[in-house]
C-alpha cells in the first residue's frame, strides 16, 4: 500500500475567479462565474440588457468573494 500525501492548493486565497458578462444570441445578456483555475463555471444568469447584466455581475461579486469583474462583452 502506498502513502496518501495531501496536496495543498497553489492558488492564492485572494483569487476566487472572475464574473464575466457577454451576449448570448439575440438581445439576451448573461453573466457567469469562472473559477480561479478556469476549469469550472457556475451560475449563468440571464438579463435583457447589457447594463442589467453588468449590474447583476457587480451585485454577485460579494457572493463569490473574493472575486473580480472579468470580461465584459460589447
Amino acid at each position: 500500500m502506498g502513502s496518501v500525501i495531501p496536496i495543498r492548493s497553489i492558488l492564492p486565497r485572494e483569487s476566487h475567479g472572475e464574473m464575466h458578462v457577454w451576449r448570448s444570441g439575440g438581445d439576451e445578456w448573461v453573466c457567469a462565474h469562472e473559477s480561479a483555475s478556469g476549469g469550472s463555471w457556475s451560475g449563468v444568469y440571464r438579463f435583457a440588457t447589457r447594463e442589467e447584466a453588468v449590474a447583476g455581475a457587480l451585485a454577485l461579486l460579494p457572493v463569490y468573494a473574493p472575486c473580480k469583474l472579468g470580461r465584459i462583452g460589447e
